[in-house]
């Protein structure tokens, strides 16, 4: 039986030995399969429905000051919506293991697309009203959560593992490319009409549904198994928790994600108040977005040639150095100069880390084990727009980014010194790794069970 990976064991593993010439031919030719028809039309449809959700992000915060005139009151409702996609998250991914995938994100995103145009129609008629900005905020995301989980958990079952390095970094460089549109043109037709940037997450939405339901498979969640929700809920927090790995990622990256929205939320906001001009307001997401697609070109041949624990703590170093300039000058140019420019690493380490996390969770617990890291990493989320607006109203712009930017910091100074995310080898070596550590077989006799439950002996 094997033990607990030690530190002294972990590198004490030959992971960054080079591969042998055969070894190398056949890691590239696996790497470089065609991701076929089923994976494009996913990446469509998301591609589609990203562009909305991005332009919503940045136009809610911009309705609600328009609204309420308050960026506490903003973040009030910027809270609202975080606590949908909170609440969400656990059952979420254990409908995600219990459903035909495609067919619950096919319906799933046209009652998104019932809501936001719910929300369109009542801006258009000078209906909207703080207490509907709460109740539409904290409703749309929670949909979007139930279908998003399901969604992320159909691409398991549409490439190969090998693959994820690639198709995350693809993901992510589509993305970047959406944000470096996405906040201009939002800014650009609030400033026109307020309702336009949700109108068009409603038809993405639809657009979405349609694209989807198309995909040739139509895998059904693995957990046959007759046990109560809330068990299954239980089982992706208890085997997190279980795994030392997904335990340290997912408290860093609470952490992290805070300190990042919240930054994100008091520029805006506060470009958005001393300008009064929205497009320069949304394009504190395009520059963003604009620094992430640079870092996307090289993305996928990084994350898959060198360790992937040394990228994701060069990320962190680096993202901290950016957000603490941001904290320095409150001039919109500078701020929206150094947020930029953090932007070009992101992708490099999420890439690396998403392929590792999708590659080492097998398809049957994707829902369980997503959604329970998710919920961890978001658990602090609800804070980030609450504290961002009220310390913005009332602490001024330079406390509140310097206050971001220390919890960034600390976060990051705390990776450095985790050594069992140093040790994560290289993409090649993930699963002779992963076979080194005792917590994560784990996650192989619990997958075994269910199939035993599936298909038990005569």
């Amino acid at each position: 039986m094997s033990k607990e990976l030690r530190h002294d064991d972990a590198s004490s593993l030959n992971t960054e030995e080079p591969l042998t010439e055969e070894e190398q031919a056949a890691e590239q030719r696996v790497i470089e399969q065609p991701l076929g028809r089923d994976y494009y039309k996913w990446f469509t449809g998301n591609t589609v429905l990203d562009l909305g959700v991005s332009m919503q992000f940045i136009a809610i915060p911009l309705i609600a000051f328009a609204v309420t005139g308050s960026t506490a009151s903003a973040g009030v409702i910027g809270m609202a919506s975080s606590l949908g996609m909170l609440l969400a998250t656990l059952p979420a991914g254990v409908v995600a293991d219990r459903v035909p995938r495609r067919t619950f994100v096919t319906f799933g995103a046209l009652v998104d697309a019932l809501l936001a145009g719910v929300f369109a129609w009542l801006i258009f008629t000078d209906n909207i009203t703080m207490l509907w900005l709460i109740i539409l905020a904290f409703t749309m995301e929670f949909v979007s959560q139930f279908v998003g989980i399901t969604n992320d958990a159909l691409l398991k079952n549409i490439v190969t593992t090998e693959q994820f390095p690639k198709v995350s970094a693809i993901n992510q460089g589509r993305n970047a490319a959406i944000g470096l549109i996405s906040g201009p043109l939002a800014g650009f037709l609030f400033g026109i009409a307020h309702f336009i940037p949700i109108a068009f997450h409603s038809f993405a939405c639809l657009f979405r549904s349609g694209t989807i339901a198309t995909i040739s498979v139509n895998p059904l969640g693995t957990s046959q198994k007759k046990t109560h929700w809330v068990s299954d809920m239980l089982t992706g927090i208890s085997l997190i928790l279980r795994v030392p790995m997904f335990r340290y990622l997912s408290l860093f990256a609470a952490f992290i994600n805070f300190g990042a929205t919240a930054v994100f939320l008091t520029i805006v906001l506060y470009i958005q108040k001393t300008s009064g001009n929205p497009a320069l307001a949304g394009l504190t997401y395009g520059v963003m977005s604009g620094g992430m697609l640079i870092g996307a070109i090289i993305a996928s041949k990084v994350a898959t040639r060198y360790p992937t624990g040394k990228l994701i703590v060069i990320q962190f170093i680096i993202s901290s150095v950016f957000f603490g300039m941001v904290a320095v000058n409150t001039n919109p140019y500078w701020l929206l100069t150094w947020w930029g420019l953090s932007g070009i690493v992101v992708p490099i380490g999420n890439a690396a880390l998403a392929g590792y996390f999708m590659a080492s969770i097998p398809s049957e617990l994707q829902g369980r084990i997503g959604s329970a890291f998710s919920l961890l990493v978001l658990i602090l989320m609800p804070l980030a727009p609450l504290s961002s607006g009220v310390l913005l109203e009332h602490a001024g712009i330079h406390v509140t980014l310097a206050a971001f930017a220390a919890i960034f910091v600390i976060s990051t100074v705390l990776t450095m010194f985790n050594r069992s995310l140093l040790h994560i080898p290289a993409p090649p070596y993930w699963e002779e790794y992963n076979k080194h550590v005792e917590s994560f077989d784990l996650l192989q006799q619990y997958t075994d069970d269910l199939e035993n439950d599936k298909n038990p002996q005569p």
